[in-house]
């Protein structure tokens, strides 16, 4: 019986390839030849190798999830839920769409909102929440702790002046 790639199988894919070019574009960052490990290459290359990692064990789980799947006749469970997949999804292009208009803290709320209610949450005022004191934490430690700017958003820039 020939194996059955599976919603999952492309995830696991997915993941290995935006490892390899993560890692393969981290590379082609300029530094300093004085810089031997640490510099602006390490940081990026640690989330490609992560990626490619969970990329393969993601794989290798799917290939063996179809093959005990059709195993057990009797195993009734969904392979591919779509509209979680869809909030999913939904919660970065948001992210994306946002992000310059409500800035960092709110936009990342959305995503953590979408992400959570795709998990099976169903408490979205919690969940935003949530998501707002997790973007402000992260905003506030890029832009005071290592001087990174992440954008505050424009309805904050119009309120405050700035």
């Amino acid at each position: 019986m020939p194996r059955r790639l599976n919603a999952h199988a492309f995830v696991g894919l997915a993941l290995v390839l935006t490892g390899i070019g993560l890692f393969l574009n981290a590379q082609r960052i300029d530094v300093s030849p004085a810089v031997v490990l640490l510099g602006p290459r390490l940081f990026p290359s640690i989330v490609a190798v992560g990626l490619v990692l969970l990329g393969l064990l993601t794989l290798a789980s799917a290939l063996a999830g179809s093959r005990e799947a059709r195993a057990d006749p009797a195993d009734r469970t969904v392979e591919n839920d779509w509209p979680a997949f869809l909030m999913a999804l939904a919660g970065p292009v948001l992210f994306l769409l946002t992000v310059e208009t409500l800035g960092f803290a709110a936009a990342a709320a959305l995503l953590f909102a979408c992400v959570a209610r795709a998990f099976g949450s169903r408490r979205p005022l919690v969940d935003l929440a949530l998501g707002l004191v997790i973007g402000a934490l992260i905003l506030i430690v890029f832009s005071y702790g290592l001087g990174l700017a992440l954008p505050a958003g424009a309805l904050l820039d119009a309120w405050t002046g700035g």
